[in-house]
């Protein structure tokens, strides 16, 4: 955690401080690095006040010297002094303080005599508590092997091979703009192994200071906005946090909630309503909780309850029995129970009833039934040059002559604004541009621009017309077959299967369609993963439930502009205007996506990052609304080169997926 103050820089008041650990107990966050320099004093206080494990860091960086034993700072004799008045001064000043539980000889300083120095100096003064320091490695100058970005699968290679000390990362999950991708995955292999015990999210809070454009709009200036044009900044490096500058947490902030709580559920035996209670509390038994239980169909609730007698002691397990025998299953109705845990009383940080730990399980109540018979009606199909349009009692829809389906008009209005086509970008986040995805994946960004129509059919097939489009994208030597089958409501039925055989070419930051809606159709109704944004590597907290909104009530979630508010798992999505008037789209099973009040093109830098800001970004006379299969992941392991995980990531192949398009004609159509 930097001392960070959006109005003050590094002039932390107490009442900043308070917030933060309100923040961090929320957050089941349990320690903090005190990077990478010792804090105020209060800090401290404060800390012992609450609970907040501390580790205690000298302020000792040459970064800039390299860590060569023949060029650091850390292994020249003439240097020795200054490294142990640092050192000293903080031992000194902090050494009664119980919440430090660790010393660190400093940050990316190299290591050496002057290190093992300041080591034997601590140990030989507090032999009460372990000393750290990342750049010794594994050298006899640190108790605990604390790396910065070990990858998960490095972790566990060193759990396999090491028992003599503890590995927690001083550093890990670059929590740079849209990031923290694969935070679960990291602690799937961390809970695995008693020597792995954690690690420091870097960091706690973006350090951007509060600027106002001309007309009162706040943005956070970030460097390069300080100074001449011709000083060199590493841009928005610093706006690494988990929260932004003003406290709001971001998406990641949930994630890592998720993921840190220490009471876990594992489903038992859903069948027979058993549910796993884990306390990995080491003080407190559960008894201290409020435990209860919320069942879902299609995501409004139908049942709620209190759960009693959740007791486990710390480290221990406990199985808790929930009836669901009374519900009556509806047909093709899904059904989800959230469990939560809340605390009972007031504490010095957490308030009564504060929700600290949650899980969701699908339930296995299920009525299947055949999909309903397409509704009767008359369609009239046309082809006229390299046009086709379909017509029905209140709708039109109408494929231009690059196959495109360009119009969809419902009750004389027009609801699109640009074709509904095949989309393979996105907007670059700050991990992509750290492994150079924009100028590495540029050959997908214009993709569709090189498309050419091979082959096009239109035919009656009973009460339904039946579209099919094959196009051939040349700059990806691949092919995009597109089917749509419309029933005589108006019901579109859409098939999509992309191929390309042309194995050199770089992973795909998304497959799916895109197309922009008219402003006045900005109403958004959902049932998938949310409510706050969730990608394909950070969904573990976000629910499956059913969210309203309008999509210009969202805003640019990240200090510099990037792909933001993207949702996983969804099962319908609409967009309709005031009256309720628009369209559905509907998984079979899910698919991913977003409605945006501005384009994937407003948020992207290009090859190389631009300096903008929030400001910089305005709502469009459109919603763009994106239709996925999927986005590759956002990574995180580093900002600097890392990739997402291979899982998480879309590589040249074969791919079909498929979902509906309802016309909506009213405010009622998204339970139907």
């Amino acid at each position: 955690r930097h001392e960070h103050d959006e109005k003050y820089g590094h002039v932390i008041s107490e009442e900043s401080m308070m917030k933060d650990l309100q923040l961090l107990k929320e957050c089941n966050i349990n320690a903090v690095r005190t990077c990478h320099y010792p804090n105020d004093e209060l800090w401290y206080e404060l800390c012992d006040k609450y609970g907040i494990y501390l580790v205690d860091e000298a302020n000792i960086e040459s970064h800039g010297m390299g860590y060569d034993l023949d060029k650091t700072l850390g292994n020249k004799p003439q240097w020795l002094a200054a490294h142990l008045d640092r050192t000293v001064r903080m031992t000194e000043r902090d050494k009664n303080h119980p919440s430090i539980i660790i010393w660190s000889l400093g940050n990316e300083a190299g290591n050496g005599s002057n290190f093992y120095a300041t080591y034997d100096w601590i140990k030989k003064r507090d032999a009460s508590r372990p000393v750290q320091y990342e750049r010794a490695e594994l050298d006899r100058n640190t108790d605990i092997f604390c790396p910065m970005y070990a990858r998960a699968w490095q972790m566990e290679e060193y759990a396999r091979n090491h028992k003599d000390r503890p590995l927690i990362q001083c550093e890990y999950a670059h929590a740079m703009g849209n990031s923290v991708g694969d935070f679960q995955d990291y602690w799937d292999v961390i809970e695995r192994y008693p020597v792995l015990q954690g690690g420091f999210i870097w960091d706690w809070v973006d350090q951007g200071i509060a600027q106002y454009t001309k007309d009162g709009k706040k943005y956070w200036a970030y460097g390069g906005d300080f100074g001449p044009a011709n000083v060199k900044s590493d841009n928005n490096f610093c706006a690494n946090g988990i929260i932004s500058p003003d406290r709001r947490p971001h998406p990641a902030y949930y994630e890592v909630r998720k993921v840190y709580q220490n009471i876990k559920f594992k489903a038992a035996d859903l069948n027979r309503g058993l549910i796993e209670i884990k306390n990995d509390f080491v003080f407190t038994s559960l008894d201290k909780f409020n435990f209860s239980f919320v069942i879902e169909e299609n995501g409004k609730e139908i049942k709620s309850q209190s759960v009693e007698k959740v007791n486990a002691a710390p480290q221990q397990t406990q199985v808790i029995s929930i009836s669901y025998a009374d519900i009556k299953p509806k047909p093709n109705a899904e059904y989800f129970i959230l469990i939560k845990a809340a605390t009972k009383e007031n504490s010095e940080a957490l308030k009564a009833g504060s929700q600290i730990a949650y899980e969701q399980f699908k339930l296995p109540i299920e009525w299947k039934q055949p999909t309903a018979a397409a509704a009767l009606g008359e369609l009239n199909l046309s082809a006229a040059g390299n046009q086709i349009s379909v017509q029905g009692k209140d709708f039109s829809i109408a494929f231009n002559d690059k196959g495109w389906l360009s119009s969809y008009q419902l009750s004389g209005k027009e609801i699109l604004k640009s074709p509904l086509m095949p989309n393979f970008w996105r907007a670059p986040i700050d991990n992509d541009y750290g492994n150079n995805m924009p100028q590495r994946c540029a050959v997908w960004k214009h993709a569709t621009d090189s498309s050419r129509v091979l082959s096009k059919s239109s035919r009656k097939v009973g009460a339904m017309a039946e579209i099919k489009i094959l196009h051939a994208f040349l700059s990806v030597s691949g092919t995009w077959e597109a089917t749509y089958l419309i029933e005589p409501d108006g019901k579109i039925n859409v098939t999509h299967h992309f191929y390309t055989g042309h194995k050199q070419l770089p992973e795909l930051p998304r497959i799916g369609m895109s197309a922009k809606l008219h402003a006045e159709f900005n109403h958004i109704q959902y049932f998938g993963r949310g409510p706050w944004e969730n990608m394909s590597d950070r969904n573990t907290a976000a629910l499956i439930s059913r969210y309203s909104l309008k999509a210009t009530d969202q805003y640019c979630l990240y200090v510099r502009p990037q792909e933001n508010n993207y949702h996983t798992d969804l099962r319908r999505f609409a967009l309709t205007n005031e009256a309720g008037l628009g369209l559905m789209a509907v998984g079979s099973p899910t698919f991913s996506g977003s409605a945006l009040p501005w384009a994937t093109e407003d948020l992207d830098d290009g090859e190389k990052k631009d300096q903008r800001h929030i400001t910089d970004v305005s709502p469009r006379d459109f919603v763009e609304w994106m239709i996925d299969y999927k986005q590759m992941g956002i990574g995180g392991d580093d900002s600097w080169g890392a990739h997402p995980l291979n899982k998480y990531r879309l590589f040249p192949g074969e791919y079909k997926y498929q979902f509906s398009l309802f016309p909506m004609r009213g405010k009622g159509d998204f339970e139907q």
